[in-house]
């Protein structure tokens, strides 16, 4: 009994240190990816990359003033049709009529 108990104490000592040794390989596999991230970011070339991000801002303006609320294509308000309201019949309970 005593040594099943030791093996067993084995066992999870074992397997505790191989949980440790995964969760170290995961954190050097993120630092490492972090790292990589970093060093892109610092290698860009900031005016190629600023007249592309530039020509994109321009092109998403453009298309949100074509599709901005409000512009001259878009109907008057009072031209809108509005739903006509519902009534409900005393009566007969929660039955609308119109």
């Amino acid at each position: 009994m005593a040594k099943e108990l030791i093996k067993g104490n084995e066992t999870a000592k074992s397997e505790s240190v191989n949980l440790e040794e995964r969760r170290t390989k995961a954190l050097e596999r993120i630092a490492d990816t972090l790292e990589d991230m970093n060093d892109w970011v610092y290698a860009l070339e900031v005016d190629v990359w600023s007249e592309r991000i530039e020509w994109y801002l321009n092109e998403f303006y453009m298309i949100a003033k074509a599709k901005t609320v409000g512009s001259v294509n878009r109907p008057a308000r009072d031209a809108e049709r509005t739903e006509p309201e519902i009534e409900t019949n005393e009566t007969e309970g929660d039955t609308p009529t119109a």
